[in-house]
């Protein structure tokens, strides 16, 4: 499977105070909160898209430690509202060379195992990678409750702690 995604031609760039903006135009799509994913009616057809488009972003052979991985929050992954087919995948800010186990984790935290094995047959090649993602699911809640204490959230803390008490 070939996934058509838009590449975004950048419209704006500036530097000043050591800050840099970089602005495109929009790509037309929603992000894919809890609501609209458990309402997409084909959950197969996006799990497809995903998992192709992740191995075209990762790049490389399946299991090596310094594939591309991308910062795969679920609010940076658009779709169609009307189709639910994906429309693009936002914000790269923080992606690099990293370990692709990261971005399935990922998806395993917020979409749950179903949605992950569907990401996981259109990648192939997943054996290799299961016990890193393994382990960075399981950290994802620990995650959120320093994000909380470090940002003084005590709503990000409580949700992330409640895990582990």
């Amino acid at each position: 499977m070939h996934v058509r995604i838009p590449h975004p031609e950048y419209v704006s760039l500036s530097a000043s105070d050591n800050t840099l903006f970089i602005g495109y135009e929009m790509i037309e799509g929603i992000p894919l909160s809890d609501d609209i994913f458990h309402s997409t009616k084909d959950k197969q057809k996006l799990a497809d898209e995903l998992g192709s488009f992740l191995k075209t972003l990762h790049g490389v052979e399946a299991g090596s430690a310094l594939d591309m991985e991308a910062d795969f929050g679920t609010s940076n992954i658009l779709i169609h509202p009307e189709t639910g087919a994906l429309a693009g995948v936002i914000d790269f800010g923080d992606s690099g060379l990293g370990d692709p186990a990261l971005d399935f984790a990922a998806l395993y935290a917020q979409y749950g195992e179903g949605f992950l094995e569907m990401c996981k047959a259109s990648y192939g090649g997943m054996e290799r990678v299961q016990e890193r993602l393994d382990f960075y699911a399981r950290t994802f809640a620990l995650q959120e409750a320093l994000f909380g204490i470090e940002n003084d959230d005590k709503a990000a803390f409580e949700n992330g702690i409640r895990t582990y008490i």
